[in-house]
């Protein structure tokens, strides 16, 4: 969403070696509730309009804690769609 899609996340998948022990190591980042969350401003302009909808951080947990996980699910959710922009 930050990058409006610039890049891309990939699927964590695992393969299990019973061999070698497996290490994960995670980085979780959360503004604060009163912060938004949508694309970077720097990166958008009239060739590149935004691609998500920014909403603010509080209802943007509220509404991924609600949608069932299921692969990137949330990313469609706000993704702004054509109808939205006024094309």
């Amino acid at each position: 969403i930050f990058s409006n899609g610039v890049y891309h996340s990939v699927e964590h998948k695992v393969t299990c070696n019973k061999e070698r022990e497996r290490i994960t190591v995670t980085f979780n980042l959360s503004p604060n509730f009163e912060a938004e969350v949508g694309p970077s401003l720097s990166l958008i302009n009239a060739e590149n309009p935004p691609l998500f909808r920014r909403v603010g951080m509080e209802d943007y947990f509220k509404q991924f804690f609600t949608i069932k996980i299921c692969g990137k699910k949330y990313l469609d959710y706000m993704r702004i769609q054509p109808s939205e922009n006024g094309d």
